[in-house]
């Protein structure tokens, strides 16, 4: 129905700040993209317990940058989020498995036209069997009449299959995509479309084998001129739900509409809102969760702004509102006839009952003229399912642009026994003239850097030289798969002992059996490499005494050569004056003192200094049974046994020195120096 002209200056406000909040952007002289800016919260015992940094989409996403510009283009689903965005010509997809790292973002969509020909996505996840299926809906201007198209994955958005339309329109100008729902394989989605007279309608078409055919589009509301952003959900029983921001004239009222017959028909709740004028609720998002219905949504009035959760525990019937944002804050009265501005609300449920909102709002710079604005996103969270709630959390950051810029809010959370995961998404322009990143901007070099915007000359393509930080390689270059690599230098003999696997070079290192080698013993020589590739020497013999109760033991030795001396063993004490020498308990040669008479009363050997033979006489009768010759260390050089006297032995075998004579009777053994000289 047609509304008069003063009817559409109210109107004004909501399409500013609703549709048209990025067109400021390009008059400005800065260099401005947008963004995706994403950060993390963990909630605990309903108490924020940590957050990550804000992050963005880096660069390269978009020639221009990238978007959002629609109510859900984020989700979270079995702990993994999802997340669509769009460029300059494309639809992006891409997942987070825990929130900050996020997979590399791919084109979803098969449009061959450049230019904004697709934007403003939504997305909803499901489960088929094994399978997880993910499902987008967005705007596609590729052609004169704008439409609403899907394209879903069934791989869990590594592959996208061809892309079919949801609306048929032939006289629709513009379409605004509202919401995109699925439980199971049953989807949702809804659109209200600009038909050259105004947003008069909301539509919807419906899928029950996961998108494969759809159902005709058809409406399920009709307003005013201004009647547009909306949402759409599906509850645990298959009912449809809708809510759209209706223009009433001087009024725009959150009025829903829901379906019990799988879409077939279609009936009004009680509005969620009936302020009257001139009172404006908009930017909407819809919830339905355990049987409690959800709308987040702004509201205006005058000087008096402020974001609203409506709920409803009856299916729609009754209503309650709630103020979620800090009315300290947004209540101004000394800006002229200016308010807080708002936009773009999102509520999100996590475990037991937690519920979660997000919005962008002007209060930290707030001006008369909205495109002034500072806008930031702000957090509040409610443990008892959204009838109290925290106070103001904000969660984006300033941009490096004159005006900063964080709308498009969105929120997705894995919910768990005693906290939660939240992910809060927006967009955020950004200057990029002042992050310029010199950098690799080649994708097919292995040092490609995605955030670099100009190109710096250090490209490093496969087969470009590089060091692999191994000293016994050569000509080390990058491989096809990026690895630096080089020629191993070795032993390239195979039946060296020392032969090094994957040598392409031998260095003249090989070494075989017989070898010369140091087996790092030092009481070996001679090492050489044995049949079994060990390094082994030879002991050199060492001879002496190896008798360690001996008194002359030798611990060096390792060849006995007969010379131990024990106690009481027979040697010469060098004394001419004594006789029977013996090594004593101290180790010591001792002899018994007696006159040289006195042994020669006893025996007599001639000649003396002897020659080539002795002989011996015993001057008291006594035979002599044995006699030997040993040298002054003890050791026995001749032993005779003789049995008479006088007694003969030939020495002419011994070299001229000092000797002992051992002469043995059975009385005893007699001792007496022994003296051979030769001319």
């Amino acid at each position: 129905m047609p509304s008069s002209p003063n009817l559409k200056k109210p109107m004004k406000r909501i399409i500013t700040l609703s549709f048209l909040l990025f067109s400021f952007v390009s008059a400005s002289a800065q260099d401005l993209q947008s963004a995706i800016a994403t950060r993390l919260f963990h909630f605990e015992n309903n108490e924020l317990a940590d957050s990550s940094a804000e992050q963005l989409t880096p660069l390269n996403y978009g020639s221009v940058g990238v978007y959002t510009g629609s109510m859900k283009y984020t989700m979270a689903f079995e702990g993994v989020y999802y997340q669509a965005f769009y460029g300059y010509d494309k639809i992006f997809f891409r997942k987070s498995l825990d929130g900050n790292v996020w997979s590399e973002a791919v084109t979803v969509t098969d449009t061959t036209v450049t230019g904004y020909t697709e934007f403003h996505p939504n997305i909803s996840v499901w489960r088929n069997g094994d399978d997880i299926h993910v499902g987008i809906s967005y705007i596609d201007s590729s052609q004169p009449l704008e439409q609403l198209r899907f394209v879903k994955s069934t791989d869990g958005g590594q592959t996208f299959q061809s892309s079919v339309a949801l609306s048929n329109h032939s006289d629709s100008n513009s379409i605004m995509n509202c919401g995109f729902s699925a439980k199971g394989d049953t989807l949702l989605a809804t659109w209200t479309r600009y038909d050259g007279w105004g947003w008069l309608y909301l539509w919807e078409s419906h899928s029950f084998d996961g998108g494969l055919s759809w159902s005709a589009q058809q409406t399920v509301y009709t307003g005013w001129q201004y009647t547009f952003v909306g949402d759409s959900d599906i509850d645990d029983n298959g009912d449809f739900y809708a809510v759209i921001c209706a223009d009433l004239g001087w009024r725009v009222e959150l009025v829903m509409v829901k379906s019990t017959d799988f879409g077939q028909t279609w009936t009004q709740t009680t509005p969620a809102t009936d302020l009257g004028s001139p009172n404006t609720s908009t930017n909407a998002q819809l919830l339905v969760e355990n049987g409690i219905i959800y709308i987040s949504a702004t509201h205006s009035y005058s000087y008096l702004d402020n974001i609203n959760l409506h709920r409803s525990e009856d299916a729609g019937q009754t209503w309650s509102t709630i103020p979620v944002s800090d009315s300290d804050s947004l209540h101004v009265s000394n800006i002229g006839n200016g308010t807080i501005h708002y936009c773009h609300t999102a509520v999100a449920k996590g475990g037991g009952n937690r519920l979660y909102m997000v919005w962008a709002d002007s209060r930290d710079n707030n001006v008369v003229d909205w495109t002034q604005c500072n806008y930031y996103v702000y957090l509040s969270w409610s443990d008892d399912n959204g009838l109290t709630w925290s106070p103001n959390y904000r969660v984006s950051s300033a941009s490096n642009t004159i005006i900063t810029t964080n709308v498009y809010c969105n929120i997705s959370v894995v919910p768990g026994e005693t906290g939660d995961d939240v992910l809060v998404s927006w967009s955020k322009n950004r200057d990029v003239s002042l992050l310029q990143v010199p950098g690799c901007t080649a994708i097919e070099a292995c040092n490609f850097n995605p955030e670099a915007t100009i190109e710096d000359g250090s490209c490093e393509l496969p087969g470009s030289p590089c060091d692999d930080g191994n000293e016994t390689t050569l000509f080390d270059v990058l491989n096809a798969d990026c690895l630096c690599a080089g020629e191993l230098t070795g032993c390239a003999d195979l039946n060296a002992c020392n032969f090094t696997i994957g040598a392409t070079i031998d260095d003249g290192s090989c070494n075989f059996p017989g070898d010369v080698c140091d087996d790092g013993d030092a009481n070996t020589v001679n090492d050489q490499i044995q049949a079994d590739c060990s390094c082994a020497g030879e002991i050199p013999q060492i001879v002496g005494c190896t008798d360690d109760t001996a008194c002359n033991y030798d611990s060096d030795a390792n060849t006995d050569d007969g010379s131990c001396l024990h106690v009481g063993d027979i040697c010469d004490d060098g004394i001419a004056s004594t006789v029977n020498d013996v090594i004593s308990e101290a180790c010591e040669c001792v002899g018994t003192v007696v006159g040289v008479e006195e042994w020669k009363q006893s025996f007599t050997y001639f000649p003396n200094p002897a020659t080539d033979v002795i002989s011996v006489v015993s001057q008291n009768g006594e035979n002599i049974e044995q006699m030997e010759i040993r040298d002054l260390q003890g050791r026995i050089l001749m032993s005779v046994n003789v049995a008479a006297s006088p007694a003969v032995i030939d020495i002419s075998a011994l070299s001229a020195a000092r000797y002992m004579l051992l002469v043995k009777t059975v009385s005893g053994t007699h001792v007496m120096p022994l003296v051979i000289a030769r001319n």
